[in-house]
C-alpha cells in the first residue's frame, strides 16, 4: 500500500527536472518545504513577512534518510551554517509546502508568503505580487504548522 503522506517536497515538475542548489549554508534553521530567500551575507534563511515578495526558493529533502531516528527526511531541519538544498521551483510545479498555523486552505485558494518564517498562507487580496501559488488540496491547521500540496504559478 502506498504512504499517504509524500516523502519529498517536490512531487511533480512542469517541464525538465529542477536541479537541486547546495552551495549557500543556513542563516538560521529551515524545515525542507519551506519558502527561503538568500541574505546579504550570501546565506538562506526562511523568509518571513506576509508582504514580502519571494523568489520562489524552496527548501528540499538532505539527500540521505535517517533511519536512526525514524524522522522523515522532509522532517528533518537543517541548522544553522549547514548546506542547504533548495531549487528555484518554476510555475506549475508541484510542490509540498508548509503551511502556517490557523489557516482554512480550500483547493484552489491563492497562497503566498506569511508572517511565520518560510511558510505559506491563504492570500487575502489574491492576484497581487505576493502570490505564490494555488492549494492543490483542502487543508486546515490549528494552532500548529502544517503542509500543503501547491501549484506554483
Amino acid at each position: 500500500m502506498a504512504a499517504s503522506t509524500p516523502r519529498v517536497i517536490l512531487l511533480e515538475v512542469n517541464g525538465a527536472e529542477r536541479p537541486v542548489f547546495d552551495d549557500r549554508v543556513a542563516a538560521a534553521a529551515i524545515v525542507p518545504g519551506d519558502l527561503i530567500e538568500v541574505t546579504a551575507a550570501n546565506k538562506v534563511t526562511a523568509l518571513a513577512g506576509a508582504t514580502k515578495i519571494a523568489g520562489k526558493l524552496f527548501a528540499v529533502e538532505q539527500g540521505f534518510s535517517d533511519n536512526a531516528t525514524n524522522v522523515l527526511n522532509i522532517d528533518h531541519p537543517y541548522v544553522a551554517d549547514e548546506m542547504v538544498s533548495y531549487i528555484y521551483a518554476q510555475g506549475g510545479d508541484l510542490l509540498y509546502a508548509r503551511l502556517a498555523a490557523s489557516q482554512v486552505v480550500a483547493i484552489g485558494d491563492v497562497l503566498g508568503p506569511s508572517a511565520t518564517a518560510g511558510c505559506l498562507a491563504k492570500q487575502t487580496a489574491p492576484g497581487d505580487v505576493t502570490s505564490l501559488a494555488i492549494a492543490e488540496e483542502a487543508v486546515t491547521t490549528t494552532g500548529a504548522i502544517g503542509r500543503v500540496k501547491i501549484r506554483v504559478l
